[in-house]
């Protein structure tokens, strides 16, 4: 039922407009409809906002981006989020295959992250099959 949650999520930004964790809920909806440039703007306007969910924003910005094939501002997104969180492995190993696919020069940051994440024990087999 997309287009009742479609409604439902614009109730709740109509309630609250100044409450990212709205925009989240509307983009989940377009995401899981493939409507990721709707997605975008969503999560655009929840970074706008801001808290509570910062780290939440950038990952599913970069997720969005890389959906649409914006492979560049993708890297850019998930490099915020390891700036807000320097352990999150879905940024790391997004931003590291995508770098390494498109042979961007962040590649190297994000194996850092990576190597750095299999020392500290923090990067396990079940996350390795993610790498490419």
């Amino acid at each position: 039922e997309y287009e009742q949650a479609e409604r439902a999520g614009s109730d709740l930004i109509d309630t609250d407009p100044n409450w990212s964790i709205s925009y989240h809920e509307m983009a989940d909806v377009y995401m899981h409809t493939e409507q990721f440039e709707k997605a975008l703007s969503m999560f655009n306007k929840a970074q706008e906002i801001g808290l509570p969910r910062i780290t939440y924003t950038h990952f599913m910005m970069g997720y969005c981006l890389n959906s649409l094939g914006r492979k560049q501002e993708a890297l850019i997104s998930f490099l915020k989020t390891l700036e807000v969180d320097s352990t999150n492995l879905s940024a790391g190993i997004n931003g590291y295959n995508i770098s390494k696919e498109i042979k961007h020069d962040s590649f190297e940051k994000f194996k850092r992250y990576l190597d750095q994440w299999e020392t500290e024990g923090i990067l396990g087999e079940e996350e390795k099959v993610y790498i490419k």
